[in-house]
């Protein structure tokens, strides 16, 4: 190997180390916690890569797909577990962009759980 492929190799090595950062950096720094009803749950590929979207009742779009620096990867699973017309507490990472294909993804996704209860319609004693 002659010097020009050594500093070559050397500089696409930080490239690939200073994208990483930036993406590290990108991904850590949109983190936002909210809640969404499920309006439309979608599945589709893109490229031979599976996309799951949430669309929710107040017309955003999520995406909901691996991410490496979060240690996620059973996106898969997680969208099979949600459920149309219910409410969720969706931690995500990203911004959108419609132009460039951007959506937010979801890091953490948990049910809210209806705390009402039911009557039972018995009267009470007194």
């Amino acid at each position: 190997m002659g010097g020009n492929e050594i500093k070559g190799m050397l500089v696409l090595l930080a490239m690939v180390v200073v994208g990483g950062f930036i993406r590290f950096l990108y991904q850590y720094s949109t983190i936002e916690t909210q809640r969404i009803t499920i309006q439309k749950l979608k599945f589709g590929a893109d490229n031979s890569k599976a996309q799951y979207m949430i669309y929710t009742k107040d017309g955003q779009v999520i995406r909901n797909s691996n991410l490496l620096f979060f240690g996620k990867f059973k996106s898969d699973e997680i969208f099979a577990k949600l459920k149309v017309g219910k409410s969720y507490m969706v931690k995500t990472c990203g911004i959108r962009v419609p132009f460039l294909g951007w959506y937010k993804n979801v890091i953490t996704i948990t049910e809210i759980k209806s705390s009402v209860r039911k009557k039972t319609g018995k009267k009470s004693k007194k």
